[in-house]
C-alpha cells in the first residue's frame, strides 16, 4: 500500500510538471533555455538522416529474398525437367 501511494504521488507530480510545461512555464525558464541554446557549440560532425540507407537496405533484403525464392523455384523446375528428359529420352543416351 505504501508503494502504491508513492507511485500515485509520483504520477501526480509528473502530471503537474507536464501541465506546467504545456501551459508555457515561467518566462525565466524559457529565457535560460534560450541562452543555453545560443551558447551551445556547433557539432564538428555533420549529423545525417539515416532513414535513406535503412530504407535502401530493406529494399535490398526484400529483393534478395525474392531472388532466392526464384532461384530455388527455377532449380526445382530444372531438376524436374532433367528427370523427365531422362525418363522420356533414355534411348538417346
Amino acid at each position: 500500500m505504501l508503494f502504491r501511494s508513492q507511485h500515485e504521488k509520483a504520477i501526480q507530480d509528473v502530471n503537474a510538471a507536464l501541465k506546467a510545461i504545456a501551459s508555457g512555464g515561467s518566462e525565466g525558464e524559457e529565457h535560460q533555455a534560450d541562452e543555453k541554446s545560443a551558447d551551445a557549440p556547433k557539432p564538428k560532425v555533420e549529423v545525417r538522416d539515416i532513414r535513406q540507407p535503412v530504407d535502401a537496405f530493406e529494399v535490398f533484403m526484400a529483393n534478395r529474398r525474392v531472388l532466392r525464392t526464384v532461384d530455388s523455384a527455377i532449380g526445382k523446375a530444372l531438376e524436374d525437367l532433367n528427370r523427365n528428359f531422362k525418363e522420356n529420352f533414355a534411348a538417346r543416351r
